[in-house]
């Protein structure tokens, strides 16, 4: 977090003519080349100083927000930005390919990120770009996570998916013994049924 004399001098010198996209070797990442103020506050996350920058005519950095940023960063970038363009959604897009192949390890951070870039037009439908090209739905199945699960659903995204393997999101939360999930996907009126006599909890869960 920024110190208050940091953010004070900074917002001083901003007020006074400094260049919001100045430029310079960031000591962080020698590596990475040249960095501007607004990438080196969003990887420190000093929110109030990203706040200044913008407010002086940075210009936003999303992907670097994706991957260091908070919340309250993220979400004070893509504001700045909105109405988004459709290159702007496609980083959003780009962004999920960062996240682990298996939904249950994606971190609390990365999945809250997720519902934010949904309220923020993020295509509900979207799958997985690896194999099996799971969509949004089932990943929220696979990981449990009902929040993110009626998220998706307030966004209308579509229930009745199967991924490559064709495993569907009853399936994927049964596997998984997600029951509060697959209670809560019934609810919306899918099928569980399993051939004639069995359901998709009774089949998978516990296997």
């Amino acid at each position: 977090m920024e110190r208050p004399l940091q953010l004070w001098v900074l917002s001083l010198l901003l007020d006074h003519g400094l260049d919001p996209n100045l430029q310079f070797q960031n000591p962080l990442y020698q590596s990475k080349g040249a960095s501007t103020l607004l990438e080196i506050a969003i990887e420190r996350q000093a929110d109030q100083l990203v706040l200044a920058l913008l407010e002086h005519g940075a210009i936003p950095h999303i992907e670097t927000a994706f991957l260091n940023g908070t919340l309250s960063t993220i979400d004070l970038i893509l504001t700045r930005i909105t109405p988004l363009k459709e290159s702007q959604y496609q980083q959003m897009a780009t962004w999920i390919k960062t996240l682990h192949a298996r939904p249950n390890k994606w971190p609390e951070r990365d999945r809250e990120v997720l519902k934010l870039l949904l309220d923020f037009g993020l295509d509900p439908n979207l799958r997985r770009f690896a194999p099996p090209h799971s969509p949004l739905v089932m990943c929220a199945a696979s990981c449990g996570d009902n929040a993110l699960l009626q998220k998706l659903i307030a966004h209308k995204a579509k229930l009745d998916v199967k991924d490559d393997e064709g495993n569907t999101p009853l399936i994927c939360a049964a596997q998984n013994n997600h029951r509060e999930v697959y209670d809560q996907l019934k609810a919306t009126g899918l099928n569980d049924s399993y051939f004639l006599f069995g359901t998709v909890w009774g089949t998978y869960a516990g296997h």
